[in-house]
């Protein structure tokens, strides 16, 4: 395939922050920051995440259940829990919000300003998402198992992530840690 006739390949790779990067962020946030950062790395898309309503939350068994275009059961960090504890077990903003994604950029925005990281401006929900694929395809999650944890992604999504992939055969699920490193212990 030609990178010039295909904007997808040739785009670069979306910026990725370490561990240690989003526990910084983490601690800059506020809730609603810390609700949607925690989100991210623990496999939902920032709309799933948006619109993650009450009742798609247990706390009890500890997982989310992801409805729409991809749908799947996310393990809770305690972290997670911790954090969704804290706003009575839903998500810290308001679905019926018209202005809800850009609300949820902006506490990004700020927390991404407030945490003293270089180049505050690149640090998206789609780098913090992007962060986490990268660490499960790292430790050698079969890409094909992919959209069990981060739901729908593009064909050539997945195939880019390959780049990432080590060089033995693909693990399965239960053979990774879905814990980022960065929600150990952060709440």
């Amino acid at each position: 395939v030609d990178s010039n006739t295909n904007p997808v390949l040739a785009r670069p790779s979306p910026r990725e922050l370490s561990s240690h990067q989003l526990r910084i962020l983490l601690n800059a946030s506020n809730l609603k920051g810390k609700q949607l950062i925690s989100l991210l790395l623990s496999g939902l898309s920032v709309d799933e995440a948006a619109f993650l309503a009450p009742d798609q939350i247990d706390l009890k068994t500890a997982t989310i259940t992801v409805r729409g275009k991809a749908p799947r059961t996310i393990p809770i960090s305690s972290s997670l829990k911790s954090l969704l504890d804290r706003s009575d077990g839903r998500p810290a903003w308001n679905l019926d919000d018209p202005g809800l994604l850009i609300d949820l950029s902006a506490a990004l925005v700020c927390a991404a300003v407030d945490s003293g990281l270089p180049e505050p401006q690149d640090i998206t929900a789609e780098v913090i998402r992007h962060s986490y694929i990268a660490y499960l395809v790292r430790q050698g999650l079969r890409l094909s198992d992919l959209e069990q944890i981060a739901g729908y992604l593009e064909p050539s999504v997945i195939s880019s992530y390959g780049a990432y992939s080590p060089p033995q055969q693909g693990r399965h699920i239960y053979e990774i840690e879905l814990l980022h490193p960065a929600l150990v212990n952060s709440a």
